[in-house]
């Protein structure tokens, strides 16, 4: 059972997404904005944050195109 929960190796998409997750998440938009008012000049509103979270997640969980068609069709194991 534990040998199943590290089939998925952290590569750098993965690695992007959870940084995007933790830095947008929606608890950290006050702080943001506030970032954002002192150092750009205003803020840039709440769609873009929820934007980057959800691309964040996209990321973080969607598989890649080898993942895909490695599960579709496996790759015949030799003996």
């Amino acid at each position: 059972m534990f040998g199943t929960l590290r089939t998925i190796p952290m590569n750098a998409r993965r690695w992007l997404g959870f940084a995007l997750l933790f830095v947008f998440f929606p608890v950290n938009f006050p702080l943001l904005e506030t970032l954002f008012t002192n150092f750009a000049g205003g803020a840039p509103g709440v769609l873009p944050l929820y934007g980057a979270f959800i691309a964040g997640a996209i990321l973080l969980f969607y598989p890649t195109r080898t993942e895909m068609k490695n599960k579709l069709m496996p790759p015949e194991e030799e003996e």
